[in-house]
């Protein structure tokens, strides 16, 4: 049983879980949640923090100027040697695509001798080697020795081709992520580049940095929208990221999900370069499954979601945490099917759309509202670890129990009790264990 009792500026979802009423004590969930149509961007939370959010928390504190800090923003993604040792971590960030976004946007406003600075580290390397992916819709370009334009890529060559295995494996996973995007889910392919990289082939880089890799747009599009062509840089190694369920081993999995998560940028560009961030790094950590199931390389990421649900779903401050709210997309898709996504991108195109409202004219096409959806999804958010019941998310017994803000074993609550701070579509969960119905 659900009631919803709706207000102004909350929703309260009241679930007696009768999935759990044979084996313990009746369940009742109060999932309280605030929908803002703006959202306040809160500190990061993570024992671990990455280099992005070292700088960011530099900056609002005062450590460093505006100068200082999109200078070292730029050098973590295009200079990566040259950022101080202070900001060093070795916590991995998915993705340096809306870092240089972010950097662009501002670059008008700094000062002549960043914009120049920039202009430099922006001009794509001149490789010693290139290679072309066996669909021919890529070209590789790589370095396999020190001190050549970028970072040396592994040279183990166990086929004796005088290809590096590691640089055809990349162009491997690079077509299987092409053919499932594009050709098996009906995606626009990516705005060329022209002849840049050489010819109009699809080009990759390699450099070293703590980025599994970022999409950097190049030229503007000929559509009357904000579309760009773009170029894909890949960590040069795979070497230190966390471990995932590829049965290829962990290295190999990193570098199938960096492309699946880069090359839907690259095709993101197509509809609109300027996509809101959380949007399009929720959507892509989320096409990673979709392009290669079974990885779970997103699952590194269950720690800067579940445990702080109070937290917006529009996060951008909290790099991690975007990350994780990779589930927002997957329920939407695994309810309403795969085409949604599709949809909500396609409709973008149109320059005056913004994206709430698209998102609200989607899935009222669907016959569903956003409020509701939401409610849902905050309920999937509850069924999952040992609470699942093979109803919901296809993989909620591999993910974590949403944090629980307060248990009580009494109605009425008497003693005032404070709750987190609740954020743009954020949520706070109350437990109360009952011995009546």
């Amino acid at each position: 049983m659900i009631l919803i009792l709706d207000g102004i500026l909350c929703i309260g979802t009241i679930v007696i879980d009768h999935a759990l009423q044979k084996t313990r004590v009746h369940r009742i969930v109060y999932l309280l949640c605030i929908i803002l149509v703006m959202g306040a961007t809160v500190d990061g939370f993570a024992a671990g923090k990455d280099q992005q959010s070292l700088l960011h928390e530099a900056y609002v504190n005062g450590k460093l100027d505006r100068e200082e800090y999109y200078l070292y923003l730029m050098q973590s993604v295009l200079d990566p040697e040259n950022v101080p040792d202070e900001f060093a971590t070795d916590i991995p960030l998915r993705c340096g695509t809306d870092v240089l976004r972010e950097v662009e946007a501002n670059l008008p406003s700094l000062s002549p001798e960043l914009q120049e600075l920039f202009s430099i580290l922006d001009t794509r390397p001149e490789t010693e080697c290139e290679y072309v992916s066996p669909d021919s819709l890529f070209r590789l370009h790589y370095d396999t020795t020190s001190g050549m334009a970028t970072p040396p890529v592994p040279t183990e060559d166990l086929d004796s081709n005088m290809i590096p295995d590691f640089i055809e494996n990349m162009a491997l996973y690079a077509d299987s992520a092409w053919r499932q995007i594009v050709t098996n889910f009906g995606y626009h392919r990516p705005p060329s580049d022209g002849t840049l990289g050489g010819d109009s082939l699809y080009d990759i880089y390699f450099d070293q940095f703590q980025y599994y890799g970022v999409t950097n747009g190049d030229t503007e599009g000929s559509e009357p929208w904000d579309d760009y062509s773009s170029h894909i840089v890949l960590n040069n190694s795979f070497s230190t990221f966390p471990p995932n369920q590829d049965p290829d081993g962990s290295q190999k999995g990193s570098m199938k999900v960096a492309i699946a998560h880069e090359f839907y940028h690259a095709v993101q560009f197509y509809y609109d370069a300027f996509i809101d961030t959380w949007w399009k790094e929720q959507t892509a950590v989320w096409m990673e499954d979709e392009v290669y199931p079974g990885i779970h390389d997103n699952y590194n990421y269950f720690d800067d979601f579940w445990p702080s649900p109070e937290k917006s779903l529009f996060e951008e401050g909290i790099v991690r945490h975007m990350y994780g709210a990779f589930v927002w997309p997957k329920y939407l898709a695994e309810v309403n099917g795969n085409i949604l996504i599709k949809d909500i991108l396609e409709e973008m195109a149109d320059p005056l759309s913004s994206l709430i409202n698209v998102m609200i004219d989607v899935l009222d096409n669907y016959g569903t509202t956003f409020d509701d959806e939401f409610k849902e999804f905050l309920f999937w958010n509850y069924m999952t670890g040992s609470r699942d019941d093979g109803q919901h998310y296809v993989d909620a017994a591999d993910y974590p129990e949403i944090g629980i803000e307060h248990t009580f074993d009494t109605l009425p609550v008497l003693h005032v009790t404070s709750f987190s701070a609740l954020y743009s579509c954020g949520s706070n969960y109350i437990e109360v264990h009952n011995d009546s119905s």
